[in-house]
């Protein structure tokens, strides 16, 4: 049987990832602005409050803290975070950051809604999308 632990502190950790994912998108949108075009502009300004959104919802998913995790999922979460964080630093290209940041996103929903199964889907996702 999993262990169940208290996941305020991992919640916190990830909306903090969020919130920096979403601050990287921006410095990103501004950086290349003028190499971008308008619908893609338009969609990382979409992706990016997304992010924002769901960094919000962690956070209060956070306050709560009903410890629904277990030890095995919450690792799956840090893990795929870290390998997105050290990704999202090495990428130039658009489509590689849409593609990381929506697996993100859809992480981020997972957790928000408290899905195991969905949460390890959504972390396969984000490798892939790595990958």
């Amino acid at each position: 049987m999993a262990t169940v632990l208290d996941p305020a502190e991992d919640l916190f950790d990830f909306a903090d990832q969020l919130g920096l994912f979403s601050s990287r998108l921006l410095v990103y949108r501004i950086k290349n602005k003028s190499k971008l075009s308008e619908s893609e502009r338009e969609e990382l300004l979409n992706l990016e409050l997304q992010l924002d959104k769901a960094t919000a919802d962690v956070r209060a998913q956070g306050i709560e803290a009903l410890g629904v995790f277990s030890a095995d999922v919450q690792a799956e979460i840090v893990a795929a975070t870290g390998q997105a964080d050290e990704f999202l630093k090495k990428i130039r290209k658009v489509e590689k950051v849409v593609g990381v940041l929506t697996a993100f996103a859809s992480l981020a929903l997972a957790v928000i809604g408290r899905k195991p199964n969905e949460i390890i889907a959504a972390v396969n996702g984000v490798r892939t999308a790595i990958g």
